[in-house]
């Protein structure tokens, strides 16, 4: 396992939210040299360089340039990653130039860009990686109502009780800045083993055998595959299962309360510092387990019993569904309904040949890698 470590505190909490909690201590005074910037790399972490699939005109996620200049200055665990939208300029063998969405041109490595497709399509239910329309920065997020190509979501990604309401709010995708969730692809959950706990993180890229982890306050690290958990984003749950959620970044068992499957959210009822709390953990972090390390990267899919969404009246709470009438799923993608990451026929992760959410076979394409949300390429890399 390869790690590194460190977030600063701006924005973090409200645009990352990973898990909850207060935000960490500020860092020492100490710096670390500056190394060597190498053109495609990303620096001070162990990852692969990589291209893309991203064409000039194309959504992209990626983090400030900033962030990346001081983590080769000053250490990469001085150095805070939120990802942004952005739009691709001009589109490089290792590294290419975006366009931030406040007009800012710069050069970032294709490792740290998250391609998103154009035309993408969603439906009720289904989960989709995205960013902050009202706001900034990654944010995954479940489809409540709304157009295909243009749905209004809740953020997963958001405390619930987060100051500004947003966590309780729906707000309304632009059409070509989203695309669907798949278990082992980018954009998804991941459970990483960091000494004796799992360390929670979307995973922004995957490539070579080696897990790109955006964790909590912004923590950018590397894991290989055989240390991580690739969670289901819809796992079946009902109340008084056992599940794995995250709390302040790192993974803890508790007890599931209750399933608002319109919302993506499952109330669970944890100890922490010997004291019981509930937390509205996000449906795509929770976990009935963490055994099956290194499973499912890729897009593999796997059958669940999903709750059947119902709709949700823009700008309210919906009531709790219950979690008795479900219907069986495949996260990377069925016919006739709501899919884990997918629509029928449709939302696609990635220039798929099939289904919604595979990339021409699972979306690990000869070595994984991204094509279009994932990382992908023959030797490894963010397409």
């Amino acid at each position: 396992m390869k790690s590194t470590s460190l977030f600063g505190a701006f924005t973090v909490l409200c645009t990352l939210a990973c898990g909850g909690g207060d935000a960490p201590p500020p860092p020492d005074a100490t710096t670390t040299p500056a190394t060597t910037v190498v053109p495609g790399k990303i620096a001070n972490l162990d990852y692969p360089e990589s291209f893309t699939t991203a064409v000039a005109g194309d959504f992209v996620l990626t983090p400030a340039r900033e962030a990346l200049d001081r983590a080769n200055t000053d250490g990469i665990e001085k150095a805070t990653f939120i990802y942004y939208g952005a739009t691709m300029m001009l589109p490089g063998a290792v590294e290419s130039k975006v366009k931030s969405l406040a007009g800012t041109e710069f050069t970032m490595p294709n490792s740290m860009i998250v391609p998103i497709p154009r035309a993408q399509q969603a439906q009720l239910g289904d989960i989709v990686l995205t960013h902050w329309e009202s706001g900034s920065g990654l944010q995954r997020a479940i489809v409540t109502g709304g157009a295909p190509g243009s749905p209004t979501v809740r953020y997963l990604d958001m405390d619930w009780d987060n100051p500004s309401g947003i966590g309780q709010k729906d707000d309304a995708l632009v059409p070509d800045r989203f695309t669907a969730v798949v278990r082992g692809m980018v954009g998804s959950t991941v459970a990483c083993k960091k000494d004796s706990n799992y360390a929670h993180g979307v995973m922004v890229g995957l490539q070579g055998g080696e897990v790109l982890h955006l964790g909590f306050a912004g923590r950018l690290s590397a894991f290989s595959t055989a240390d991580c958990v690739a969670l289901e984003p819809r796992p079946g749950l009902k109340p008084g299962d056992a599940v794995q959620v995250p709390y302040i970044g790192t993974y803890t068992v508790g007890t599931v309360n209750r399933l608002e499957v319109p919302i993506g959210r499952v109330w669970t009822k944890i100890t922490f510092g010997g004291q019981e709390k509930e937390i509205a953990a996000s449906w795509a972090d929770a976990a009935p387990s963490l055994s099956a390390l290194g499973e499912g990267f890729g897009g593999a899919p796997v059958s669940v019993a999903v709750p059947v969404p119902v709709p949700v009246p823009i700008g309210s709470n919906p009531p709790v569904v219950s979690v008795g009438g479900s219907k069986k799923v495949e996260a990377g993608g069925t016919t006739g309904g709501s899919r884990g990451g997918g629509t029928t026929g449709g939302s696609r992760n990635g220039t798929s040949t099939g289904g919604g959410g595979a990339n021409k076979g699972g979306g690990n394409n000869k070595g994984g890698g991204n094509k279009g949300g994932g990382n992908q390429g023959k030797t490894g890399g963010n397409r």
